[in-house]
């Protein structure tokens, strides 16, 4: 599966305005889908970041250069690589005996479930944002990018700071 969410990526990466940029495009997608296989055979979780990274600079260069710049095609493919990444981290995980039980694999598993649902709730606001009007192309969905990744990542740096309330004997909810 994660394979396949990768092959997706590198096919939604393919420029076909001309059998040579086909190849030219082709090519890198391929050699990194294999290079994916090789860190899923040889459990290489570092390797996985690394791989997902250099696919999507594959599809934004291909964003760049062919001029193309489709919201719908953009969260399918960040949707694909989160679950590329998520499903080879998780089949690595499996080769360890015992590592994990059976209601953290399900949790796992419900996980997954929601990353896709909520990666097509994204594209959804995407198709309804596309009647908005963008005066900029390429770089105004570059900066938007980088903004939102900016805005989950103090999100997630004050969520992480945050104290968490345990309930103590009298009922009351005092910080841990």
């Amino acid at each position: 599966m994660a394979l396949a969410a990768a092959g997706a990526v590198a096919l939604l990466s393919l420029d076909v305005r001309s059998p040579s940029l086909a190849v030219v495009t082709g090519a890198p997608g391929v050699v990194l889908v294999l290079v994916l296989g090789a860190a899923l055979i040889l459990a290489r979780p570092g390797w996985i970041g690394a791989i997902l990274a250099l696919l999507a600079l594959l599809f934004f260069s291909h964003l760049a250069v062919a001029g193309e710049s489709s919201p719908q095609v953009a969260a399918i493919v960040g949707v694909a690589l989160l679950l590329a990444g998520e499903l080879s981290q998780w089949s690595i995980d499996e080769r360890l005996a015992g590592r994990y039980e059976s209601g953290i694999q399900v949790s796992r598993a419900i996980g997954i479930a929601w990353l896709g649902l909520l990666g097509l709730a994204v594209e959804l606001l995407c198709l309804l944002a596309v009647g908005l009007p963008v005066t900029a192309g390429i770089e105004t969905l570059a900066v938007g990018m980088a903004a939102a990744v900016a805005l989950l990542g103090l999100f997630s740096a004050v969520a992480a700071r945050a104290p968490t309330w345990a309930p103590t004997r009298s009922g009351r909810r005092d910080a841990a």
